[in-house]
């Protein structure tokens, strides 16, 4: 017995090959452990935005779900409401409300404050979306709509309020109407008539002329 004890023993010795074998083991271990691990913290973070620390620390107070939910709620109970959404996503708390396509264009600016006032009852503008010394709060964009996109039924209304925490007072912007009226027909394609863009018209009366002449 004493015998077989001795090889048992000879067969668990720590040799230089296998010191070497292990450590070699270890060491490609360790980058592989370290990819696998920000691998998956990457696939359970997938749809996520990446913050880093750019707003830690920055902001005097934070918004809750309930607030938001409570807001969502607010909104929902005006009449020329359909749907609303709320999301907060990097430091922006960004509200999309459909509306019904009966009301007029002229009134959107005045429901876009409606709404703004019943955001400042819930979350104080002064508090949550304008800066405070070197504090940097929340951004608040109000996007109000009739649809999503243009169709031949009804006339397409897109506004956007923005009010970030650096501005004194909220903007408001006709986002379905372009800036530049020629500008976004050229895009559009709408300069082309009758089968003949603009500019070839020139070229082809030109032809049609040294023909007449010869």
């Amino acid at each position: 017995m004493s015998k077989l004890k001795e090889k048992t023993k000879k067969v668990f010795k720590w040799t230089k090959s296998n010191t070497i074998l292990t450590v070699g083991i270890i060491v490609i271990m360790i980058p592989i452990t370290f990819v696998g691990v920000m691998l998956i913290q990457a696939y359970f973070a997938t749809g996520e935005p990446i913050n880093g620390n750019r707003i830690d620390n920055e902001r005097a107070v934070e918004i809750t779900q309930t607030q938001l939910d409570e807001i969502n709620s607010q909104i929902k109970g005006l009449s020329e409401v359909e749907t609303v959404e709320i999301q907060l996503k990097v430091a922006t708390v960004r509200v999309y409300v459909d509306i019904k396509n009966t009301v007029l264009s002229d009134d959107y600016e005045s429901l876009l404050t409606v709404i703004y006032s019943k955001i400042d009852d819930e979350l104080p503008i002064a508090d949550y979306f304008t800066n405070q010394d070197t504090l940097k709060q929340y951004d608040l964009e109000i996007h109000l709509y009739n649809d999503l996109e243009a169709t031949g039924d009804t006339e397409f209304i897109y506004y956007i309020m923005n009010k970030n925490a650096a501005m004194a007072e909220p903007q408001f912007e006709l986002v379905s109407e372009p800036r530049n009226a020629e500008l976004a027909d050229e895009l559009r394609g709408d300069t082309v008539s009758e089968g003949v863009i603009e500019g070839e018209d020139q070229e082809g009366a030109g032809e049609q002329e040294d023909d007449e002449a010869s």
